[in-house]
């Protein structure tokens, strides 16, 4: 992982924030993605992440996610939301028909941007996940994946 440069959010990792949600509401078994896993999941060249992590569930038929990801500079901030909004359409694809219940969070996502961050969580309690957000970046704007 690469590690995150001094700013006025010093000591706010991925690492950290995607921790206190994982703990902070029922997730499904949830496996981390590592760097060389990336590009299975988003179309982003690595060189445009300062810092990241990414969890998806284990279990087949669960679309529970969570992804901070810390872009280097605002034009890597167009380039990941674009990659971060591919990959929700292929999941809404995939799970489309086949299960209400997991079609249904993947709609009521978090799924915005604030600063050179970019996040996505796809959970049964995405309410939780947005005041984990909004504590460590209190002007943050929560938006769902369809708006």
């Amino acid at each position: 992982f690469l590690t995150s440069c001094s700013s006025s959010t010093s000591n706010t990792t991925p690492q950290t924030i995607a921790q206190e949600i994982l703990q902070s509401a029922s997730f499904s078994k949830m496996v981390e993605v590592t760097p060389d896993q990336l590009d299975t999941h988003l179309s982003i060249a690595p060189s445009a992440l300062e810092d990241y992590c990414f969890y998806i569930s284990s279990t087949e038929g669960n679309s529970d996610e969570i992804g901070i990801f810390r872009a280097v500079d605002e034009t890597s901030v167009v380039d990941l939301k674009d990659a971060v909004s591919e990959h929700l359409m292929q999941l809404e694809t995939r799970f489309s028909g086949l299960d209400q219940t997991e079609s249904d969070k993947i709609s009521k996502c978090i799924f915005t941007d604030y600063q050179q961050w970019v996040f996505l969580v796809i959970s049964s309690n995405p309410t939780q996940a947005g005041e984990i957000l909004k504590h460590y970046f209190p002007n943050i704007t929560l938006k769902g994946s369809l708006g």
